[in-house]
């Protein structure tokens, strides 16, 4: 695991550990503060966007 990729495969694996990510961290000798700047990156880079429910309402005038 080199570079951006060793984030993404981290943040992956927390995920389906099923664990806290402090106890994920924990058990694999990793800097919370390090997974959680993994984990922003990784969404920024998947072009993801967390849309809010007051911003998906559209008014079309018929």
């Amino acid at each position: 695991m080199e570079g951006k990729t060793k984030g993404a495969v981290h943040v992956a694996r927390q995920q389906e550990s099923g664990l806290s990510v402090r106890e994920y961290c924990r058990q694999e000798g990793i800097p919370y503060n390090s997974f959680y700047n993994w984990k922003s990156k990784a969404k920024r880079e998947s072009g993801f966007v967390k849309v809010s429910p007051a911003s998906s309402k559209i008014e079309l005038e018929l």
